[in-house]
């Protein structure tokens, strides 16, 4: 079983960027609202990323799910929940930049 996501937790590029999770879910693990799994693509941009190359300047931007991480039974606000199992990566030039993702808490797990 994965864990949830809320906004206690994080998206992680591997240059070491963050965007700002956010979500009115009513849904909540220890006062932390969970994430939708539909709310993956509006996360932008990725503060902090120190990508560069010699033809772009970060930061890290578009989050493109790979795999995983959507709840089949657990939902918020109608969608599935976001779960830490979830792959995926940053858009930045090429290549793109992979995920971590941590969940922000250790009480609810999905699948």
């Amino acid at each position: 079983m994965a864990k949830v996501v809320t906004t206690a937790g994080s998206l992680t590029c591997a240059n070491a960027g963050k965007p700002t999770l956010s979500s009115s879910a009513k849904l909540k693990v220890s006062g932390n609202p969970v994430i939708p799994f539909s709310s993956v693509s509006s996360f932008t941009p990725y503060t902090g990323c120190t990508f560069t190359s010699s033809s772009a300047v970060g930061p890290c931007t578009v989050t493109s799910v790979i795999s995983g991480g959507q709840a089949s039974k657990l939902t918020v606000g109608g969608q599935g929940a976001l779960l830490d199992n979830l792959s995926a990566t940053a858009g930045t030039p090429p290549p793109p930049a992979s995920i971590t993702v941590a969940a922000g808490q250790s009480k609810l797990t999905a699948s």
